[in-house]
Order: C-alpha cells, then structure tokens, then sequence
C-alpha cells in the first residue's frame, strides 16, 4: 500500500511538472484564468499598499526566529534586514550567492504568471505591467535577502555547517516571507483554473496562520519548555 502512494505520488509530479505546472485531467476556463490574472494585476502593479507590505515580512521573521530558534537569531535577522534596505548594495552581494534569492528575483507565482500572460500584448503594455510589478519585486527580494542572510549568520556562529546553515535559511526566508511556496504547493492547484482561483488570494493568510497556529502557538506554547514558552509569547506579541 506505501509503494502504491508513492508511486501515485511521483507519477502526479512527473505529470504535473511536464506539463508546466498542470495536471493531465486539469480543467480549463479561460474566463475564470482572465479574472484571476486580472484580479493580480489590481493588487499587485502600481500598488503602493501591496509594495510598502513586503518589508512588513520583517515582523514575521522576527516573531518566527525569536520562538524558534531564540532572540540572537532575531537580533541577526534585523541586522541584517536593516543593512540590506540601508545598502542595497549589500543586498545585492548576498542574492548573488543564493540560487533561493536568484529564483525569487523572478517573482513569485502571482507575478510569473501575470508577465507570461502579457507576453501576448503589446510591448507598451508590456513594459507598463513590468514598471508596475518591479518596485513590489524589488521590495520584496530586498527584505527576503536580509531575512536569509540573517538566518545564515546565525546558524553559522552556532557552528553550522555552511551548506546546512544555507539550506535552513532558504527555507525560512521562503516561510516568513512569502506568499505561497511553489515548491511545496499541494497537487490540487494543478488540477484546474476553479482550485488556483480559490487559493490565489487565500495563501499568504494561510501561509501566516500556519506559523501562528502551528510554530508559535502549538509547539511553543503548548508543547514546549518554559523558555520555549516565553520565546513563543515573545514571537506571538510581534
């Protein structure tokens, strides 16, 4: 029975992956897959709201690492995070190093998925909807950059090995700092233009809750030590 999960399991991402991210028996609705793009494209380009809200992530990142892994780790992350907004420069040096932060810099599923839309389109409004994303791609890599570098240093002078301490901050700076994880994403939303349409707009507050609910609430909280405690309720009143 384990066999036949994970062969059903492997036979779904093979197919979803040849397929660029659909599934064989996916359903297609070109009304619905306009109003989703469309709908993207009013949140997110020249959005001043949506761009000044990434390096909002900073306040996720704080909360997680002070729960989980303790203030020096949180004290790092902010360093970090204010160093990269000072210096983007400095930003930029890390992003270089990190095929995570490389792959971000071409903006997440949202973002993606709205320039391949356009491609169709003139090159005027072609070049008007990537003016439009760029500040939100730029606000956004920026502060993960911090995040991750942050996260590094730390799990470094704790005497990780580097290639470990890299690994863990990817996914960190992907958890506390994303919307959604393209990686990970759960098999139904290859399934069909209704499932991505009910997730699109749902993912970052799952995406938050997830941390609330489970890292600081259940395993802090409920299930840890009494410092443990203390660092969740630190990282919940962040």
């Amino acid at each position: 029975a384990a066999g036949q999960v994970a062969q059903n399991f492997w036979k779904n991402v093979l197919d979803i992956t040849s397929r660029r991210g659909w599934s064989a028996t996916a359903k297609s609705n070109f009304l619905i897959r306009e109003g989703r793009i469309n709908l993207q494209k009013a949140i997110l380009g020249y959005k001043l709201s949506s761009i000044l809200m990434q390096p909002m992530a900073i306040f996720d990142a704080i909360a997680y690492t002070t729960a989980r892994h303790g203030p020096a780790m949180a004290a790092s992350v902010l360093l970090e995070f204010s160093k990269s907004w000072i210096n983007p420069k400095y930003a930029q040096e890390f992003i270089n190093q990190s095929p995570a932060l490389q792959a971000r810099r071409g903006g997440e599923e949202a973002i993606s998925e709205t320039f391949e839309a356009a491609k169709k389109s003139s090159k005027f409004y072609r070049v008007y909807l990537e003016k439009g994303m760029g500040l939100l791609q730029k606000f956004d890599i920026i502060t993960a950059s911090g995040i991750e570098r942050g996260v590094y240093r730390s799990l470094v002078a704790k005497g990780l090995k580097p290639a470990e301490a890299r690994a863990e901050a990817d996914f960190i700076m992907n958890l506390v700092s994303g919307s959604n994880n393209v990686v990970y994403r759960p098999h139904i939303l290859s399934q069909g233009e209704g499932a991505r349409a009910w997730f699109t707009f749902q993912n970052f507050f799952i995406n938050r809750w997830g941390i609330i609910a489970h890292d600081l609430i259940q395993s802090g909280v409920v299930k840890g030590n009494a410092k443990q405690k203390i660092s969740a309720l630190v990282g919940l009143g962040i």
